[in-house]
């Protein structure tokens, strides 16, 4: 993501944020616990297949673990911020690795990698890089868009603050032009995810490559 932009998102998830001493824990014991959020959580999770490995890439505070431990037997989650880290540490004993979602430090292995609410926080290019890696790394990979009719391009940096890239929208065809780039396959399952409060309005999709199928 570069310097600039993990600078710039670690004190935005660090200030303090409605009576809580950051945005990470706001989102951790408010936001999170909203129905729609809830409601996203069970459909999500219903959709990732059982593994051995599952690598939850921007887990933030490792919202999705206490749900998936019937699905996998080592969940190890990653992201950038030590303020989200330290509350997923509260989550108990798990694996947790401070790293760059552009550049994970693993090894391509045969399990899952999940990637939530991540991409629509993201400019173009980096939103391509962290598919490309997720695609290097993981056999299964799961990841969600807001959808839009045409590309909505911008830059590969972070010219601009994090309310104002929050909710940037990709179409089909990029994420098919990303996965044609990166595999053999190229063969792109999605599912409508289901409309809930607060994005009643955004056309969401959960979508998912399994390279084990590449011809």
């Amino acid at each position: 993501m570069g310097y600039e932009g993990l600078s710039m998102w670690r004190e935005y998830w660090n200030k303090p944020k409605e009576g809580y001493p950051s945005k990470a824990e706001q989102l951790e014991k408010e936001e999170w616990k909203r129905k729609g959020k809830l409601e996203d959580e069970k459909f999500i999770v219903s959709q990732v297949p059982k593994t051995q490995i599952l690598v939850d890439v921007g887990c933030g505070s490792a919202r999705f673990q206490p749900h998936l431990k019937d699905k996998t037997a080592w969940y190890i989650g990653c992201d950038f911020s030590r303020e989200m880290l330290r509350l997923a540490k509260q989550k108990g004993d798990i694996d947790l690795v401070r790293c760059d979602a552009e550049r994970l430090p693993f090894r391509e292995f045969k399990g899952v990698a999940i990637c939530i609410d991540v991409l629509r926080h993201l400019p173009s290019l980096k939103g391509y890089g962290v598919i490309r890696e997720l695609l290097r790394t993981a056999e299964i990979i799961m990841f969600n868009i807001t959808e839009a009719d045409k590309a909505q391009l911008y830059g590969d940096k972070h010219h601009r603050n994090p309310n104002q890239i929050a909710d940037h929208p990709f179409t089909l065809q990029e994420m098919r032009a990303v996965l044609t780039d990166c595999c053999k396959s190229r063969v792109l399952n999605y599912v409508r995810m289901p409309p809930q409060p607060p994005y009643k309005e955004w056309n969401r999709l959960l979508i998912s490559v399994d390279k084990s199928t590449d011809k």
